[in-house]
């Protein structure tokens, strides 16, 4: 492994320094390069790099040489370009620590020329491979040198790039180490510096998203957190869109050096022309990542300043702020603008709340079943701390209820549920209404809440449980009264409840609603006379062994052992499953079968005693496999 080392590293120089002599990784002696008589260059005599495809045609017509054909304006001697571009070659082979090595040894042999390194189409490639394996003081050296020349690194996209990935990985290293921004005081001033710059270019660094991915990064630099993992949506589908929340991360405490640069970066931003910007989506993931920072490290007068410069954001020509139409109603009807309402409900204090609130409360019901105002409401109902709030808005939602079951926003109706677990005094109130659209009929609330459509909908053949039908089950079942799903679930039918649990959604409720303390022994029990004759069937299920595993832990042993003789005739049939082998061997089916006694000590829990350590639980593969091990290394002693 280490010749491909010495092939693809140490033979080319990299910098003056090792223009003439480079040392070898094992030997640590000198060595000259010279490339032999005859060989193959990847440059020709104007150091144009040369790939294989412009070798075989520069003599077809109509020849068009691609991007890497053509030689950036850089000062990158032959000898480093050449070197660089078969380092691409050896990332496939090398193992990890050669590679850190690699690292440590290119970046700081390019100690001058990072700029021009990063510039280059061919060589900065590997600068983007090399950045999660160097070291903390080399990206900072790399940070350093991109401050000198923060001009021509911004304008540029591969170099812009290069730098956004030092500054995550400059992140990266100071977490996994538990350090502060603090303890580098080099890092602060090139940080210091880099803003002054963008702060005071806002305008031309706008224009490119390159260049505004790059202002993302450095402040998440300056706050030394990445947040960006928790402001991007998946999905504009209701059906399928959802988030990891942010409020979970805990960020950590930074200093008045950094707070006064992230306060320099937000009062830069009305200056900016902020109506063209604001439909962009990078510039949206950018104001997310700052409202969310800001929101974090309790920046609450800089967060509600930032919010007032965003809504007093002039309107394009053709839009008329009328009673109709206000500019916090356009920002909620966007793609790229209704994320940032959103992050600021969340991030709000109870001050900037209120005032969102009510100047968002006229456009309710119509942003309600809107495909991307119905996001701001689900935040609002999220994070509403007040009942009063909550009230008002959970009316109007309910009232609206038809057109959004129509326009198929069901977070919505999760959003009002999950939320109303804080209120419970307004819960009848709502689960009224809720049936009330949902036909009526509170016997059957249970597939109706699964389907999310109405009751005469119920029967056709084509409809599919819902994603947001199980989370809104879910919900309902963490209110303080649950009795009528309750009855409803265990009065359904057998085949209701065979698609319930074989359904990779609701096989989650099902399983809360069969451990569930507030289900009696009586309505458990039929519902598993309901599931029995197919328990073979649920075994061999991706979604229906949750099922069975779960339900054999929740009943009595007069119930398990009539699953396990309902489940031995179909040996052969799940040990053909996937699923199924798994139930054999975490039920225990063989020592079932064959030794009645040791099962029944393992799984009494009356009878299970100290007494029973001496029981030969089943053998997985891995100890058979370790034993076997064991046993040839004793015959070959």
């Amino acid at each position: 492994m280490h010749w491909i080392c010495f092939l693809c590293i140490r033979s080319i120089s990299f910098s003056d320094a090792f223009s003439d002599y480079a040392l070898d990784m094992n030997k640590n002696t000198p060595f000259r390069y010279q490339r032999q008589p005859g060989a193959p260059s990847s440059f020709n005599s104007e150091g144009t790099y040369m790939s294989n495809q412009s070798r075989k045609r520069p003599h077809e017509e109509n020849y068009r040489p691609n991007a890497a054909e053509v030689a950036p304006t850089t000062n990158l001697d032959s000898d480093t370009l050449d070197c660089l571009t078969r380092m691409n070659d050896a990332f496939r082979t090398l193992p990890a620590p050669e590679v850190a090595a690699m690292a440590a040894t290119v970046l700081e042999a390019i100690n001058g020329q990072e700029v021009d390194v990063a510039v280059d189409q061919r060589t900065f490639t590997v600068l983007l491979k090399l950045m999660a394996h160097a070291q903390l003081r080399n990206l900072e050296a790399l940070l350093k040198s991109f401050s000198r020349n923060i001009g021509k690194t911004m304008k540029d996209v591969n170099a812009s790039g290069v730098m956004q990935l030092c500054c995550e990985e400059i992140v990266r290293k100071l977490e996994s180490e538990k350090k502060s921004l603090q303890d580098y005081p080099v890092i602060m001033t090139t940080l210091e510096r880099i803003t002054k710059y963008t702060t005071n270019n806002l305008d031309k660094l706008f224009e490119f998203h390159h260049s505004t991915h790059c202002v993302r990064a450095l402040v998440e630099c300056i706050a030394t957190t990445r947040v960006t993992v928790f402001v991007s949506r998946n999905s504009k589908d209701n059906k399928k869109s959802k988030m990891e929340s942010w409020k979970s991360y805990t960020f950590p405490e930074i200093g008045a050096d950094q707070r006064k640069m992230l306060t320099m970066l937000c009062e830069c931003l009305p200056r900016c022309n902020l109506a063209e910007y604001l439909y962009q989506g990078y510039f949206s993931v950018l104001l997310q990542v700052l409202i969310v920072i800001l929101s974090g490290n309790h920046m609450f007068p800089v967060l509600s300043q930032l919010a007032n410069d965003i809504i007093q954001v002039p309107l394009d020509e053709g839009e008329e702020a009328t009673e109709q139409s206000s500019r916090l109603n356009i920002l909620c009807q966007t793609n790229s603008t209704s994320p940032i309402v959103e992050r600021l409900f969340e991030a709000a204090d109870n001050s900037l709340f209120k005032q969102l609130y009510r100047q968002i409360k006229p456009h309710f019901k119509s942003l309600s079943y809107h495909y991307c105002g119905n996001f701001v409401i689900q935040s609002i109902l999220s994070n509403s701390k007040e009942e009063k709030i909550f009230k008002k808005v959970a009316d109007i939602t309910c009232d609206s209820l038809d057109e959004i079951l129509a326009a198929e926003n069901f977070g919505v109706l999760v959003k009002l549920v999950s939320g109303c677990q804080k209120f419970p005094a307004l819960q009848s109130n709502i689960w009224q209404k809720m049936m009330h659209t949902f036909a009526g009929n509170e016997e059957q609330c249970f597939p109706l809440c699964a389907y999310l459509v109405t009751g005469d909908m119920l029967e056709s053949p084509d409809l599919k449980l819902n994603y947001h039908g199980s989370m809104l089950l879910q919900a309902l079942l963490k209110w303080s009264n649950v009795k009528p799903l309750i009855n409803s679930f265990c009065s359904s039918s057998e085949q209701f409840l065979l698609k319930f649990c074989t359904n990779v959604y609701t096989c989650y409720v099902v399983e809360e609603i069969i451990s569930s303390e507030n289900v009696s022994n009586k309505l458990k029990s039929n519902v598993f006379k309901k599931l029995l004759p197919h328990i073979s069937t649920l075994a061999c299920d991706r979604a229906g062994c949750r099922i069975v595993e779960k339900l054999f832990h929740c009943v009595d042993m007069k119930k398990r052992r009539e699953m396990m003789e309902a489940l031995m005739p179909n040996e052969n049939k799940l040990c053909d499953s996937a699923f199924g082998f798994m139930i054999i061997n975490k039920l225990h089916l063989k020592h079932f079968k064959n030794r009645r006694a040791d099962w029944d000590a393992m799984h009494d829990p009356a009878r299970a005693t100290k007494s029973n350590q001496h029981i030969v639980k089943p053998q997985t593969k891995s100890t058979e496999k370790s034993k076997t091990l064991k046993k040839k290394s004793q015959i070959s002693t």
